[in-house]
């Protein structure tokens, strides 16, 4: 919650979805879940698969979407 509150963003409400999952079906189920979402998605990532999460999260929800590491 410290990390969410101080991020800077607007919005009241988060949502934390634990790890990223690891399986492609179940990437695209939470992807598809949180495509049209307006409250903060807080996961956690290995540092080692993060470059690959992150280009699947722009591919998936476009680059117009804000992120915090």
């Amino acid at each position: 919650t410290s990390a969410v509150a101080l991020a800077g963003f607007s919005e009241n409400s988060f949502s934390f979805r634990g790890f990223f999952p690891r399986t492609k079906k179940e990437q695209d189920e939470l992807l598809d879940d949180i495509e049209f979402s307006k409250e903060i998605i807080v996961v956690f990532e290995s540092p080692l698969r993060l470059p690959n999460t992150l280009k699947l999260l722009v591919q998936k929800l476009g680059n117009n979407r804000k992120a915090v590491l």
